[in-house]
């Protein structure tokens, strides 16, 4: 729960965590632990809830067995990861998907009930396999990035993210990431990949404030640079 207290008020941490800032700032230490204690009620307050829907023994069925299932929150996965959203549920709750802090806590939320259950599905595998109960646990997932924004792509293992938590830290300012080879490296003039990168960027960041992305406008400057490299070809020009 110390991660998920440490995100609420992120606003205050300045990229650190809760005993590096209260060691700066003792006058934290009030404000903090009210937080701490609110969250400590409230989810003990929904205790029999957890444990009847979410932490019981009764393990769901894998979803390889129905490949024709739609999936609506899980947008993929590699060997050691899984990429899922919970837009739906912020959206449901919070009435929009605009990026702000108070969209981010019910988000933050959902994540930290899904590491819980994960925790206990694993905790539950590790013992049908005889490990020994108190070695249950060393069995472990755990969320390594939280991205306001997530762009995938059809080609594998490509995406586009704005990242603002690592390791259950906040981070001091918002990461852009293009993942992927094609997306980082390319045989096309650096300006064209600069013009790609730009434009990339700005759609995400539109995103995250709920504006809506205008096509059109990103067809006029692909259809642009287009002309630009046909004329140059036709008049024999190099553009360095």
């Amino acid at each position: 729960m110390s991660l998920l207290v440490t995100i609420t008020v992120s606003h205050y941490l300045d990229g650190k965590g809760i005993k590096d800032k209260t060691h700066e700032d003792k006058d934290y230490y009030g404000y903090i632990g009210a937080y701490a204690r609110h969250m400590r009620n409230a989810l003990f307050e929904y205790s029999d809830y957890f444990k009847f829907f979410m932490v019981n023994k009764f393990i769901p069925a894998e979803t390889a067995l129905f490949p024709s299932v739609i999936r609506n929150s899980v947008l993929g996965g590699d060997t050691d990861s899984v990429l899922y959203t919970v837009m739906q549920w912020v959206e449901w709750y919070s009435g929009t998907i605009v990026v702000n802090s108070e969209t981010k806590l019910p988000g933050c939320l959902c994540v930290y009930l899904i590491n819980v259950i994960t925790r206990h599905i694993l905790a539950m595998a590790a013992g049908q396999m005889g490990v020994a109960k108190k070695y249950i646990h060393n069995l472990k997932m755990k969320s390594e990035y939280y991205f306001d924004v997530f762009m995938p792509t059809n080609r594998t293992k490509h995406y586009l993210s704005i990242a603002s938590i690592q390791e259950g830290m906040a981070l001091k300012h918002l990461e852009e990431e293009l993942k992927g080879v094609a997306l980082k490296n390319s045989k096309a003039p650096p300006e064209l990949i600069k013009l790609f990168h730009d434009e990339a960027v700005g759609i995400m960041e539109s995103i995250s404030r709920g504006e809506k992305v205008h096509v059109n406008e990103l067809f006029d400057k692909i259809a642009q640079e287009e002309a630009n490299i046909f004329h140059s070809i036709m008049r024999g020009i190099v553009v360095s």
